[in-house]
């Protein structure tokens, strides 16, 4: 265990790169997850409504958010997008820790998308509307996009880079790994080069 943390800290703090798994059979298929370095799947999905009213948000007028709007089509705009897998619990959306990443980091280039999984997202929807993200929460209730991804069980977190390549991954939700997590944004925003073999190497 001290030896999981250890390298949890190497990699993050040293290079940026790959968060250490403790625990990443019980919330997905390892076989299944984007490897570090590899382009993660595209996706669309249709974003919750952050403002106006749920009744007259219909699927035909809310917005589609693709994930090469954010990465890939755009790096000259984006250094960072983090993707969170997440259930029902509104918690997600409370200013700690999304919220503040998002207010310090997005000008430098972090986007933030927040992928739930809920089946019934009816409730979770009125928390989105009431918490009014300034990034988008998507709607994966069938799971399509968290298939694709080798997510069992959210919450999951994935940082890809600005050609959308996968940097790093964790089984833990964003509040357990934000230190680790803002260390690797940090990383990122400021530029620095990542060896993707050196990270596989530690």
């Amino acid at each position: 265990m001290r030896q999981t943390t250890l390298r949890f800290a190497l990699c993050f703090l040293c290079l940026a790169v790959a968060w250490a798994i403790p625990g990443l059979a019980g919330n997905a298929s390892p076989s299944r997850v984007p490897a570090v370095g590899t382009v993660a799947p595209a996706f669309g999905l249709y974003a919750f409504p952050t403002s106006g009213s749920l009744k007259r948000a219909s699927s035909d007028d809310r917005e589609v958010v693709q994930l090469d709007d954010l990465c890939g089509l755009r790096p000259g705009k984006t250094k960072a997008v983090l993707v969170l897998f997440v259930d029902g619990n509104p918690a997600i959306l409370a200013a700690e820790p999304l919220g503040n990443w998002y207010r310090k980091y997005h000008k430098d280039g972090l986007e933030i998308v927040v992928v739930s999984v809920e089946k019934n997202p009816s409730m979770f929807a009125d928390k989105v509307l009431r918490s009014k993200p300034r990034y988008p929460v998507l709607d994966d209730r069938h799971r399509v996009v968290a298939n694709r991804y080798g997510v069992d069980r959210a919450p999951f977190s994935f940082l890809l880079n600005s050609e959308c390549r996968v940097l790093g991954f964790d089984a833990k939700g964003a509040a357990e790994t934000a230190p680790a997590i803002t260390a690797a944004v940090e990383e990122v925003v400021r530029d620095r080069t990542i060896n993707y073999d050196e990270a596989d190497d530690k």
